[in-house]
């Protein structure tokens, strides 16, 4: 029978690359190591450690068991923790990665929904672009984000928890003002101030309007949408926002018009690994984010 042990000793192998540097972390002697990988290859009938390599290296096998043991282990520690909160109440921790603008919107309320509801969690907010999130996600560096949809990722599963519109912003003295809708393709002429492309937001515009046959021309970028809206009421340009953020600033020199050809949704989705285990807080989260919808 596989142990737990043998796992253990198999993962912390494989990050020190040596069976003595492992033995000093474990404090254990290096015979006990020795003899328990001897004992899982056994066990399994296959070998673990490849004993031809000069340098320390694991074989095909090998790499198949070192990845079911870290998937145990982490399988382990997580069932445990959860355990342990149902006995003490729910503890733990939760780390969510928010881009800029999905705060204000909708989580921040949600945020503060959850840290009443459970006080015991150590909650971690972390604001940073989308695009940023996943890598951090991929990683382990936080446990849960919200993306800007269309986003499509076979290692992630992800609900839409808020939706709103992407719409058009021009100046009350803009000759597009008086109107209230536009087609995309009506604006190929128009001079735009574009959010940074560091931003999820400004990679499904741009992609809306090459749909829409054109290339923005774009005579501006900024990482604040403020600035942007603020050159939008002096005249400078047009550009693209979030409708919920617009309503939110509602400056009279500025004009929302709505985009019918194609009809441009903002959705939000929370999203995360399913390559791990959801934790309780996780869960918990999930259910406060899903409320209404």
């Amino acid at each position: 029978m596989v142990t737990h042990n043998q796992l253990v000793y198999l993962v912390e192998i494989a990050n020190q690359k040596s069976f003595t540097r492992a033995a000093e972390k474990l404090f254990l002697s290096q015979s006990t190591l020795s003899k328990s990988i001897k004992a899982l290859e056994t066990e399994l009938g296959v070998e673990i450690i490849d004993r031809q390599s000069k340098a320390f290296a694991l074989t095909e096998e090998g790499e198949l068991t070192l990845a079911y043991a870290q998937r145990v282990l982490n399988y382990f520690a997580a069932e445990t923790e959860a355990l342990k909160q149902h006995f003490q109440g729910l503890g733990g921790s939760l780390s969510v990665g928010i881009p800029p603008t999905a705060g204000p919107a909708y989580f921040y309320s949600r945020l503060y929904a959850f840290r009443q509801e459970y006080p015991n969690v150590k909650l971690s907010i972390e604001e940073t672009p989308s695009n940023t999130l996943i890598e951090k996600m991929d990683v382990g560096q936080i446990d849960m984000g919200i993306i800007l949809e269309p986003f499509e990722n076979e290692n992630y599963i992800k609900k839409p928890v808020y939706r709103s519109q992407i719409i058009i912003c021009v100046s009350r003295n803009h000759p597009l003002a008086e109107k209230e809708k536009v087609r995309l393709a009506e604006l190929r002429d128009e001079t735009f101030l574009m959010l940074t492309p560091d931003y999820m937001f400004r990679g499904i515009v741009d992609d809306y309007c090459r749909k829409a046959g054109f290339q923005p021309k774009t005579v501006f970028e900024s990482s604040q949408w403020d600035m942007l809206y603020d050159m939008v009421a002096a005249n400078f340009g047009i550009t693209f926002l979030p409708r919920w953020l617009v309503e939110k600033w509602g400056r009279s020199e500025v004009r929302m018009l709505s985009v019918e050809e194609p009809q441009m949704p903002w959705i939000l989705s929370l999203c995360y690994s399913q390559n791990r285990l959801l934790t309780e807080p996780m869960k918990k989260f999930l259910e406060i984010c899903l409320r209404g919808q």
